[in-house]
């Protein structure tokens, strides 16, 4: 009998717009790899992403988080693995689907702690010190960190990204039997251009994720126009997708230009020297930083940027930040030496094989112990207790929802 994992997507992935398009991609195409049929499920509208993921063997089906109706698509499954796409998922379908497939190993791949991302942009704006960033209180991250703690206790594991983000976890007093480290893979490019050949700077991030809308009002404010009186001839390209009204304005102006999306962003990076990454917050490892170390591109980034990848490599915002840009670009041997450790990096702990190997030993582990997972007492509390408050909720929005605005 072949083996099936359902997938429940927030939405459709779009790899060419962002890092975790790319990772929930790469899940399902390393399952496919290992022979599982995948189905995957959102709540969201068909749209071009979910038909490029079909065209790729992935069987997708429209399932909406509060109608019952999604129990008959539900009940022609009986897949062995379920993948929740961050935690908002297993909140919206963790109830249902324990009790519809209680022998599958119930999996949260959480793409970033959401809770840390969020408590570091709170602290920013109140004027926290960049320091003080990389550990929020609990004061700092609130509600937001019961909530995603309460779903990751439900499940029966989690993937992070993030080796920071595990120590993190564990720290928090989840069980590291139960917590994976699973990054993006990012395998180097073959016959990637030479310095000489490049030029410029660059920066990549889809503008819907705040921290990267952020770090590029940052630089445009703060540190290009100091940057470009250093090297005049150099232009700065913004590429990304879904880029807002005041990103596209900047392009033509001050040595800037904003493609938007690209189809092939590695070939967009090949084309620079330096990709900028002035992050101020974020959680997570950044796709954008490994995928310029494939392209042979130097990075220029803060601690929060090389966070889980390379941390001594960050530096501070400011002169520290200016003269780091400045010499990837303008000195070939910080340049090289620089691309040198990062292909290195990648080859070490990021490459497609060991991203798949990491994986399927880690599910082969935890399917074997997922019981005695469950039995542990504070997610059998969660279960009971807040697992039925968010059933319960499930089923009143759906009697709200046939009632009608009237009703």
């Amino acid at each position: 009998m072949k083996k099936s994992a359902a997938l429940f997507v927030y939405v459709w992935p779009e790899p060419r717009s962002s890092a975790a398009g790319i990772r929930t991609h790469e899940l399902a195409r390393i399952l496919q790899s290992e022979g599982y049929e995948v189905q995957a499920y959102s709540g969201c509208a068909a749209n071009e992403a979910m038909a490029e993921w079909e065209a790729l063997g992935v069987k997708c089906h429209l399932a909406p988080s509060n109608d019952s109706a999604v129990e008959g698509l539900l009940a022609a499954q009986d897949p062995g693995l379920v993948i929740y796409d961050r935690f908002v998922m297993e909140e919206h379908f963790g109830w249902r689907l324990r009790a519809r497939w209680p022998g599958a190993l119930h999996l949260i791949d959480t793409q970033d702690i959401h809770a840390i991302r969020r408590a570091r942009e709170r602290m920013l704006k109140r004027g926290a010190a960049p320091h003080e960033l990389k550990s929020p209180s609990e004061e700092d991250l609130g509600e937001d960190l019961l909530r995603e703690l309460a779903s990751l206790h439900r499940a029966d594991a989690c993937l992070v990204v993030s080796s920071f983000e595990k120590e993190w976890l564990i720290g928090q007093g989840y069980d590291a039997r139960r917590v994976h480290h699973l990054p993006f893979s990012a395998d180097p490019a073959a016959g990637n251009p030479s310095y000489s050949e490049r030029t410029g700077f660059c920066m990549l991030g889809n503008f819907r994720h705040a921290p990267n809308l952020d770090s590029v009002n940052f630089l445009v404010r703060e540190i290009w126009p100091a940057l470009r009186e250093k090297i005049p001839q150099a232009a700065l390209f913004l590429y990304g997708a879904y880029p807002p009204a005041q990103v596209s304005c900047l392009d033509g102006k001050k040595g800037i230009r904003v493609p938007g999306p690209v189809v092939d962003h590695r070939r967009a990076l090949q084309k620079h020297r330096v990709l900028l990454a002035p992050l101020r917050f974020g959680a997570g490892i950044k796709g954008k930083v490994l995928e310029a170390w494939a392209c042979g591109t130097a990075v220029a980034g803060t601690p929060i940027a090389f966070e889980g990848l390379s941390p001594e490599q960050g530096v501070g915002l400011g002169d520290e930040f200016l003269a780091r840009a400045f010499a990837l670009h303008e000195n070939e041997e910080d340049f090289i030496s620089a691309t040198r450790q990062g292909k290195s990096i990648l080859e070490t702990s990021f490459t497609g094989e060991a991203v798949r190997a990491s994986l399927m030993g880690f599910l082969a582990r935890a399917f074997h112990e997922r019981l005695a997972f469950r039995g542990q007492l504070t997610g059998r509390m969660l279960r009971l207790q807040q697992n039925n408050a968010t059933k319960y909720f499930s089923l009143w929005i759906e009697a709200k929802n046939k009632k009608g605005p009237t009703g």
